[in-house]
């Protein structure tokens, strides 16, 4: 999934609205991290939604660049959009 991953991030590295990284939950702060968000399985894949306070799990099966793609343009995005 990596690969599929670091697909995703550089396809919206210019998107000034998405942010796609990753933490490494065996590196001392993001052992921290991780045990602050629940994150006990890897890989473990979680978002942000603007707005909100809470994280989200991906929970979908598919963890290919194509079916991240569709779940970032589909779930992913600014709070609100100008009309």
């Amino acid at each position: 999934m990596a690969p599929a991953w670091r697909e995703l991030g550089d396809a919206y590295a210019a998107d000034d609205a998405i942010l796609i990284g990753e933490v490494d939950c065996t590196s001392e702060l993001g052992k921290q991290n991780c045990r602050l968000r629940g994150v006990q399985a890897y890989p473990t894949l979680k978002f942000l939604q603007a707005g909100d306070s809470e994280l989200q799990e991906y929970d979908e099966s598919e963890h290919s660049f194509e079916a991240l793609d569709a779940f970032t343009k589909e779930n992913v995005g600014p709070a609100c959009i100008a009309s």
